[in-house]
């Protein structure tokens, strides 16, 4: 399909971005956070993909490369901030050895935000694609996202199923 390249890049980088926002929103997971930090380096892989074929198919990126400058390089910050103090004295124990602040990490959501838009800036400079067919196809196929737990879910059971089904079969038409 014309245009692939561009298409469907934005379009997994679309569905990467709603997987990150389900990983941290997911507060029972401890393992959340690291999955939420590797899947906003693939968002970033995808959409900088798109850009490549965009500009390699004579498209305007000016407006992505705009945004993309502006977007955090990590779904984590980190901040130097003063010591919470009261009357004078640090409840941080870190005080005590005489330094003034402790670095915080914090959660930076603005990237995400920015790769929403990216992804909006590179459908608005290639409007003759195929945006709403390739959405159907990938539809079609059931992008469910393997990554994403509840695809990995749904592939486990269906295999087990198989196998028992499978087991079940050959039990019987050997007795």
């Amino acid at each position: 399909m014309a245009g692939e390249g561009i298409t469907r890049p934005v379009l997994l980088a679309e569905t990467t971005l709603r997987e990150v926002a389900a990983a941290l929103d997911d507060h029972a997971d401890p393992g959340a956070l690291g999955r939420a930090r590797q899947l906003y380096e693939a968002l970033w892989a995808q959409l900088d993909e798109a850009r490549a074929a965009a500009l390699a198919a004579g498209h305007a990126v000016e407006a992505y490369d705009g945004l993309r400058a502006t977007a955090p390089g990590d779904l984590f910050a980190a901040k130097q901030t003063p010591l919470p103090t009261k009357d004078g004295v640090s409840f941080v124990a870190h005080a005590v050895a005489g330094l003034p602040e402790v670095t915080k990490i914090q959660l930076d959501l603005s990237g995400l935000v920015i790769a929403r838009q990216c992804a909006q800036a590179i459908k608005e400079a290639t409007p003759a694609l195929p945006w709403r067919e390739e959405q159907r196809q990938l539809d079609a196929l059931g992008n469910t996202n393997v990554r994403s737990g509840r695809g990995v879910a749904t592939l486990i059971i269906l295999v087990v199923a198989a196998a028992v089904i499978y087991a079940v079969l050959w039990v019987s038409s050997h007795m």
